[in-house]
Formats: C-alpha cells, sequence, structure tokens
C-alpha cells in the first residue's frame, strides 16, 4: 500500500467524477475501505477543498465511515447515485 498525502495548496473543487474515481478504486478491490476512508475523511476535513454539489460530499460522507458497508451491490449504488444525482 502506498502513502497518501492531502497537502494545502490552491482551493480545489471536488466533484461527482473524482469522488467517482474513488468509489470505482474501491469497488474494483485496488484500494482498501481503511484506505478510502481516510482520503475521503481528509478531503472533507481539509479547508482547500470544495464539493461541487451534495452528491460528491454525500457520497464521501458516506466512505468516511469505515464501518459502512462497502458490499459491491452498496458500491454500485453510491456510483448510480453519483451519475444520476440521486
Amino acid at each position: 500500500m502506498g502513502n497518501v498525502i492531502i497537502t494545502d495548496g490552491p482551493d480545489t473543487i471536488i466533484n461527482r467524477r473524482h469522488v467517482d474515481v474513488l468509489v470505482d478504486r474501491l469497488a474494483d478491490g485496488i484500494l482498501p475501505v481503511q484506505a478510502a476512508a481516510y482520503i475521503a475523511d481528509a478531503l472533507i476535513m481539509s479547508d482547500d477543498f470544495t464539493f461541487a454539489d451534495d452528491g460528491a460530499s454525500e457520497v464521501l460522507l458516506f466512505l468516511s465511515d469505515e464501518s459502512a458497508p462497502t458490499s459491491r451491490a452498496e458500491l454500485q449504488a453510491l456510483r448510480s447515485r453519483l451519475s444520476t444525482g440521486a
């Protein structure tokens, strides 16, 4: 497993596509649940990231909880939510 470093920097907008990549890597088993939760939490807590819409932030909030269910079906539902905005 590699390191994830989220540093201070210019304000960055996190959109649905960014979050979808994170969910996709988790669904494919490339990213462990603990790493996805850490990344999601770091993005939420940083003052340097703004969310393009509520959908992106809601999915990140879900991912930040390591105890949240992360079955393939659940992750597919999150991806569908990101693509439809529902």
